[in-house]
């Protein structure tokens, strides 16, 4: 056994101690530059991550204030339109109303003609008359229905005087028929029968208008809860994909004769009700709207 002196003993105590220490210092130094860079790439990648946040939020800004300027636009024209047809309504609706009564008074008159086809043909000509005076007098109503502030009267009314009103106040052709259900536990409702009344009418011109070629209109009444849902469904041409998120959005329609008012003034007046309107379409088989009012 060699015994060396102590000073080698020092000597190569001291070596080693300052290889063990060196070491200590490149392993130290090698975790610190894996954190350093571990903590660069997690910088950059937050970084990078932040960066298309921020492209992807300006340019859903930029789609937000497009939106926004657009239906601003609308609103001033419909605000213009509507208050000119708040202005003049009255002086259209009091010529309306006398054509209305000459119209029915020269209906009664029909009865003394003893010939019969000129009896049919100024039937049938007075009943054109009807339907476009009812027309013009729907324009004014969704005009005015549009702009003016709405303050609903609630009232306790019968279910089925109100629906089968509604429907009585829609010309429905002889190739549409029609179905009325109602929710044997709705016998009365509880709500403003003027609204009500023009939601569905607009809603079932809306129907008529999409079935040129006849179908069937489903008119429902049905208690759900603390909710009153009435569901109007046609088996008309449906709604196109690309209308469907505009549907509620003024002067957007699919037919050749219309404003683009009629729905948009469903929507306005549902919520006034506090309640929403929502429907299903598929193009080529129909519409359902569904309207969802507190009971």
């Amino acid at each position: 056994m060699v015994i060396l002196p102590s000073s080698e003993k020092t000597t190569i105590f001291t070596v080693l101690f300052s290889l063990i220490f060196v070491n200590l210092i490149g392993i130290v130094s090698a975790w610190q530059l894996h954190l350093y860079r571990r903590k660069s790439f997690q910088d950059l990648s937050k970084r990078q991550e932040l960066q298309t946040e921020l492209e992807q939020y300006t340019k859903n800004l930029e789609s937000i204030v497009a939106e926004r300027i657009e239906e601003l636009k609308a609103a001033e024209q419909l605000t213009a339109i509507g208050t000119t047809a708040g202005m003049v309504g009255h002086d259209i609706r009091n010529p309306l109303t006398t054509m209305t009564a000459s119209i029915y008074l020269s209906k009664k008159k029909l009865e003394e003609l003893s010939n019969d086809k000129i009896k049919e043909t100024l039937r049938k000509n007075f009943e054109v008359i009807e339907e476009q005076v009812k027309y013009i007098n729907k324009i004014v109503s969704d005009l005015k229905d549009y702009s003016r502030p709405l303050h609903p009267f609630i009232q306790e009314i019968e279910t089925y005087a109100l629906l089968k009103e509604a429907l009585d106040s829609v010309k429905i052709p002889d190739n549409v028929e029609v179905d009325l259900h109602i929710d044997e536990r709705l016998i009365k409702l509880k709500t403003d029968a003027g609204y009500v009344k023009r939601i569905l009418i607009n809603l079932l011109s809306n129907s008529v208008q999409a079935m040129p070629r006849g179908g069937k209109i489903t008119l429902e009444a049905i208690a759900d809860g603390n909710k009153v849902r009435l569901n109007v469904k046609d088996t008309g041409q449906g709604i196109p994909d690309d209308v469907k998120t505009k549907l509620f959005k003024p002067l957007i329609t699919t037919k050749a004769k219309g404003q683009g008012l009629g729905l948009v003034v469903v929507k306005r007046l549902v919520e006034a009700l506090g309640g929403t309107v929502t429907f299903e379409s598929e193009v080529g088989r129909g519409t359902k709207f569904t309207v969802d009012l507190p009971a």
